[in-house]
C-alpha cells in the first residue's frame, strides 16, 4: 500500500494537509476449462480433409518424402494411420509439441507451411470422437511414444512420453481412433490431396503419398495442376483453349503473384486431369472455379466457387480460375487463420487496410479479365465449326422471325397482364411461392428464372409479379433433368427460347390460338432445345 500526502492552500492563507492512500492492484490470468478449450477447437471449422492436410503439412515441414495413409473400419467408425519418413520429433520436445497450444517463439523456415503450432492438436481433436491418439516419433536413435486422449465430456489430456533407444529410421506415425467418415470420403482424398499438394511438387520437391483403404491395394496419389500449365507452358494469351494472364503487387515489401486462366469450349476434354474428371463425365464445374490461394508447398483453397471480391454471377465465371501466390510473411495480412485451409478476406471498404484494398482491386481486375475472355470467345465465329454455325444461324433466324412478327413492347408487357376487371388476362400463379432466383435483368425488363415443382404436365410456367416477368422450370418434368445437365452457354440460350415462347403465349392470350399454344408449349421447348444441343455440345 502506498501513502500519498497532499497539501492545499486555503483562502485565508493557511495550509491544510490531507492523506490519500492507493492500493496496488494484483492481476491473475483468466482460467479456462478443458471442456471450453475442446469446444473452441471443435468450432474452428476443420473439415475431414483439412485435418488430414494438417498432418501432411507437418510431415512436409519435417522434410518427409513419403507418406502412407492407412484407413481401417472398426465397427461404425474408422481408424486412420499417417506415417512419414521425415526427421521426426526430438524426444526432448515431443511433450510440449503435443501438449502446448501454440508457441511464443517458434522460428519457422521461410519455406514452411506451419505457422501457429496448433495444427496437429486441432486435427486430432476434430477427427477423434474419443479415445487415445498414439504418436510415435523417431529422431536420432531416440523413439518417443506419447498419447493424446480426447474426452468430449471433460476435455483432452496428454500422457508422459515413453523414451527408448532404437535403430529404426527417423519418421513419425500418428494413429487416430474413432473417426466418423465414409469410404467414399476417404477415397476422395486421392483427388483432394493430389491437387492441394501440387505446389510442393511444382516447386521441385520429391513427394509420394500412398493411400491404403482396408484390404484394398495401395493407391499412389497423382498430383494435378488445376491450371493446366503443361498444356499452355509458355503462358501465351491464348493456346489450346486456355487464355492466360498475370499480374503482381507488393505488400509490406513482399510479392503477391496473381495468375488468371480462362478455359473455353475449345479445351480438349481428353486433356482433363483426374481433378476435373467425375463420375459420368468431365468438365469445368462451378465448384472448381474461383480463387486458389497458394502458400509455399500447398493450396490453401481450391476455388470452391468463391471469388471473394465478387459473386459468381457473371457469365463465364465457371471457367475462370485464379491463383494467388502469397509469401508466408503475409499470412495474417491475407486472412489465413488457425485453420490454414480457410481464408477470411475482409472486402468491406470501410474497414479494409490500404494494402488489402490494393490486392482486392488487383483481384477484381483479374476476374473482369476472365469475363472479357469469355465474351470475346462467344463473339468469335471462328471458334465454331461450319456445321454448328449453320445450325445456330438457322435457329437464330427462326427465333428472330417470330420476334419480328410478334414484337413485344414494354407497353404490351405492362398492359396485357394488368387489365382491370379482366381475370382471364392475368396468368395463373402457382400455389406456392417460387424460389431460387437465378437471373436479373433481360432486355430492359426484369426477368426471373426459377425452379419449382409444378406437377408432371408442364415443362415450365410463367406469370408477372410486381413488374417482374417470372419463368418457372418444373423440377418434376423430364425436361428439367435435361436442362440441368447443360453447360452455362446452353442454359442461357434455352432461357432465351423459353422466355420468347412465354412472350408469344402472352401475346396470344384471349385469342382463338390461346388454348392451342398452351397445349403445345412443352413440345415446342423440348423441340427447340433438342435442336440447340446438336451444335452446342455439352
Amino acid at each position: 500500500m502506498k501513502v500519498l500526502e497532499k497539501s492545499t492552500v486555503q483562502q485565508n492563507g493557511t495550509e491544510e494537509k490531507s492523506v490519500e492512500t492507493t492500493t496496488k492492484i494484483k492481476y491473475n490470468q483468466i482460467e479456462t476449462t478443458q471442456k471450453f478449450i475442446l469446444n473452441a477447437i471443435k468450432s474452428a471449422g476443420f473439415t475431414f480433409e483439412d485435418c488430414i492436410s494438417e498432418f501432411i503439412d507437418n510431415s512436409i515441414d519435417a522434410k518427409a518424402k513419403k507418406l502412407i495413409i492407412t484407413s481401417k473400419k472398426i465397427d461404425d467408425k474408422f481408424e486412420i494411420r499417417i506415417k512419414d519418413n521425415g526427421r521426426g520429433i526430438p524426444h526432448s520436445k515431443i511433450y510440449d509439441v503435443v501438449r502446448q497450444l501454440g508457441f511464443d517463439n517458434q522460428n519457422y523456415s521461410s519455406d514452411s507451411i506451419s505457422n501457429f503450432g496448433l495444427g496437429m492438436k486441432f486435427a486430432i481433436i476434430n477427427l477423434s470422437q474419443e479415445g487415445d491418439t498414439k504418436i510415435v516419433s523417431v529422431h536420432k536413435n531416440k523413439k518417443s511414444t506419447i498419447y493424446l486422449n480426447v474426452d468430449h465430456n471433460i476435455g483432452s489430456s496428454v500422457s508422459d512420453p515413453i523414451i527408448e533407444e532404437t535403430t529404426e529410421l527417423s519418421g513419425t506415425e500418428i494413429i487416430i481412433p474413432n473417426i466418423i467418415a465414409t469410404d467414399n470420403r476417404i477415397t476422395s482424398l486421392i483427388k483432394h490431396l493430389g491437387t492441394v499438394y501440387f505446389p510442393h511438387v511444382d516447386n521441385g520437391n520429391d513427394l509420394e503419398i500412398v493411400l491404403i483403404q482396408g484390404e484394398s491395394e495401395p493407391k499412389i496419389i497423382q498430383f494435378s495442376d488445376p491450371f493446366y500449365r503443361n498444356i499452355n507452358p509458355n503462358k501465351v494469351t491464348y493456346e489450346n483453349g486456355i487464355s492466360s494472364n498475370e499480374d503482381e503487387l507488393y505488400i509490406n515489401g513482399y510479392k503477391i503473384k496473381i495468375t488468371g486462366r480462362f478455359f473455353s469450349d475449345e479445351f480438349n476434354h481428353d486433356n482433363f486431369s483426374s481433378y476435373d474428371i467425375k463420375q459420368g463425365g468431365s468438365g469445368f464445374a462451378g465448384a472448381r472455379s474461383g480463387v486458389y490461394f497458394r502458400l509455399n508447398g500447398r493450396y490453401i483453397t481450391l476455388g470452391g466457387n468463391d471469388f471473394y471480391v465478387r459473386k459468381n454471377s457473371m457469365s463465364g465465371m465457371n471457367r475462370i480460375r485464379i491463383e494467388v501466390d502469397i509469401d508466408r510473411e503475409l499470412i495474417s495480412d491475407m486472412g489465413v487463420t488457425f485453420n490454414k485451409s480457410r481464408i477470411i478476406l475482409t472486402t468491406v471498404e470501410k474497414v479494409m487496410e490500404p494494402t488489402t484494398k490494393d490486392f482486392v482491386l488487383k483481384l477484381d481486375g483479374m476476374i473482369r479479365w476472365g469475363v472479357t475472355q469469355y465474351t470475346k470467345f462467344l463473339k468469335n465465329d471462328s471458334n465454331i465449326n461450319p456445321e454448328d454455325k449453320a445450325e445456330r444461324d438457322e435457329l437464330n433466324r427462326d427465333i428472330n422471325a417470330r420476334r419480328r412478327k410478334y414484337p413485344l413492347s414494354d407497353d404490351i408487357l405492362d398492359g396485357l397482364n394488368e387489365k382491370k376487371g379482366d381475370n382471364k388476362s392475368k396468368p395463373k400463379k402457382p400455389k406456392s411461392k417460387p424460389s431460387g432466383k437465378t437471373r436479373g435483368k433481360y432486355d430492359k425488363r426484369n426477368v426471373d428464372f426459377r425452379y419449382e415443382s409444378l406437377g408432371k404436365d408442364k415443362a415450365f410456367d410463367w406469370y408477372k409479379e410486381r413488374g417482374v416477368f417470372v419463368v418457372i422450370y418444373n423440377t418434376n418434368h423430364e425436361f428439367y433433368n435435361y436442362y440441368i445437365k447443360q453447360n452455362q452457354s446452353s442454359k442461357k440460350q434455352i432461357d432465351f427460347m423459353t422466355l420468347s415462347l412465354a412472350e408469344s403465349l402472352l401475346l396470344l392470350r384471349n385469342t382463338n390460338l390461346d388454348d392451342y399454344f398452351l397445349d403445345i408449349q412443352t413440345d415446342l421447348i423440348i423441340y427447340m432445345s433438342t435442336r440447340l444441343s446438336k451444335y452446342n455440345k455439352d
